[in-house]
């Protein structure tokens, strides 16, 4: 296993037991499974703060952000961790791997906020900033799970 593997399973099985905040049971989800919809979506979600969350889409915006962020802190490839069955550690039921669909994948690279990954990032909305948070936390990098893990 890769350290960022290692850290995501100590994150999961810690805290397996408790709210760790991603549950969707008090959010209003729409699924939308139309090719341009869901790039459209995955596109808005680092930038349009909604009260729905749209999958999808978010899905898709998600994985990018994973696999960027593992790239940033962890030298992982980025097309190496977006085709990771685990990346969002099978808790997403609408994540495809890229090899799955490199063609919707590529259409949301291609256009993709990738600046927003900077932690300054003020325009940001609040969903993606709790997104870039979330992955903070479950990688042990958070100042609230970083005792998890000392390399």
């Amino acid at each position: 296993m890769k350290e960022w593997q290692i850290r995501q399973d100590i994150f999961h099985k810690f805290f397996q037991q408790q709210d760790l905040g991603d549950s969707l049971d008090k959010e209003t989800i729409i699924e939308e499974f139309d090719t341009q919809m869901i790039v459209q979506r995955a596109l808005e979600y680092p930038l349009k703060q909604t009260k729905d969350l749209y999958y999808p889409g978010k899905s898709y915006a998600v994985a990018i952000t994973f696999a960027k962020l593992l790239e940033k802190y962890f030298n992982e490839d980025f097309y190496e961790a977006l085709d990771d069955k685990m990346l969002l550690y099978g808790n997403d039921p609408h994540f495809k791997t890229y090899s799955e669909d490199k063609e919707i994948y590529d259409q949301i690279i291609k256009n993709f906020p990738f600046q927003l990954l900077d932690q300054g990032s003020e325009i940001a909305c609040e969903n993606y900033k709790k997104t870039y948070q979330y992955f903070l936390k479950e990688f042990l990098l958070h100042e609230d799970t970083k005792f998890l893990f000392s390399a």
